[in-house]
């Protein structure tokens, strides 16, 4: 009895999960054009101070375009993965504990990629605190991967005694 709660608990964040990650794929196959040809005119002085042509050049280099387009592909994946672990978990059955370690996964590379890659542009107290919240955002996000997991670990123990 305690494995079918855990495994419905899994699936409920597994549904967050996936609808987080849809709507986030969606987004970002809308931004994938501006990604891979980003428009120089959005990237002024006026607007980011002297390292607008740095931040214009790191948008349009051939790494910043490999990870959009990688990004793409591994979203899609995640999506496609929560969507047959729903499956498995309307059945009652484990799911997979891939898709949460993927996500989880790329987001570090995310938030690694962008703490080496991405100019700093210099915006006073405003940018730690750009900095901060986006921290507290991811871990935010992560959260129900990490929930599911949990839940699945604790369904798979159950079964195994």
């Amino acid at each position: 009895m305690e494995t079918v709660r855990n495994l419905k608990k899994a699936k409920t964040w597994n549904m967050v999960l996936l609808v987080l990650c849809s709507i986030f794929l969606i987004i970002t196959l809308f931004s994938l054009p501006t990604a891979l040809n980003p428009d120089p005119s959005l990237y002024n002085e006026q607007l980011l101070g002297p390292q607008a042509s740095q931040l214009y050049e790191q948008a349009n280099s051939l790494q910043s375009k490999v990870y959009a387009s990688i990004d793409v592909v591994i979203s899609i994946a995640i999506v496609v993965l929560l969507f047959l672990n729903n499956q498995k978990l309307k059945r009652r059955t484990l799911a997979s504990k891939t898709p949460y370690y993927l996500y989880l996964g790329w987001a570090v590379v995310g938030i690694v990629y962008s703490l080496l890659f991405t100019p700093s542009v210099d915006l006073g107290e405003m940018t730690q605190m750009m900095t901060i919240i986006t921290l507290v955002v991811q871990i935010l996000l992560a959260l129900p991967a990490i929930l599911a997991l949990i839940y699945l670990f604790k369904a798979d123990t159950e079964e195994e005694i």
